[in-house]
């Protein structure tokens, strides 16, 4: 079966909309962004930093969907998705795509330092081993102090995917995912001024 043009063009402009309301990062319209979502209780995004569902960033409700956008609109770095190159696919009342982005963030030395210096808490006390806390402890140690001296313009690539569903009031969200293809600091970096 060949994917419908209209239900394409649809798909992109509400991907659009995802980027818009993530370039914009207005807390006042994140009622109104949460509408690009499906009505139902159960959409579910997997943030870049999930682990297990229903915890931390994999979000398996509206309101966890809601406080990952307000957390993201806050704290996060600039996301730019590939809007025009993503492959959508779809059948029926189910549409899915895939596309790449970034994120940039400015990251000041002193404050990445001291960030890191108020995370050692939760690594000395961690349920785990005491040789691997500390390994662990060196290991961030390194990564920050090499990494904060590559420069401060952060760039992670990233992978987005999503589903969504033909709803009464038009295309939603209803499922999505971010991620990173590394674990490590980004192997990329911006360097000067854009």
């Amino acid at each position: 079966m060949a994917d419908d043009t209209e239900t394409i063009v649809a798909v992109r402009a509400m991907l659009q909309r995802f980027q818009e309301g993530y370039t914009r990062r207005d807390t006042a319209q994140l009622d109104s962004f949460m509408e690009l979502f499906a009505p139902d209780p159960l959409v579910e995004v997997i943030g870049t930093a999930a682990v297990a569902p229903s915890a931390g960033e994999w979000c398996r409700s509206r309101q966890a969907v809601r406080e990952l956008v307000e957390s993201d609109w806050l704290t996060w770095g600039d996301l730019r998705l590939d809007v025009e190159g993503a492959r959508i696919s779809s059948r029926g009342a189910a549409a899915w795509l895939s596309t790449t982005g970034i994120v940039s963030q400015p990251r000041v030395a002193e404050q990445g330092y001291q960030h890191y210096l108020d995370n050692l808490g939760a690594l000395k006390t961690a349920e785990r081993p005491a040789e691997e806390r500390l390994l662990r402890i060196m290991l961030e140690c390194a990564e920050v102090l090499y990494e904060l001296r590559r420069g401060e313009n952060f760039v992670w690539p990233l992978r987005f995917s999503a589903m969504l569903t033909r709803e009464a009031g038009g295309w939603k969200f209803r499922q999505m995912q971010f991620c990173y293809p590394t674990t490590r600091f980004p192997d990329e970096r911006v360097l000067g001024e854009q």
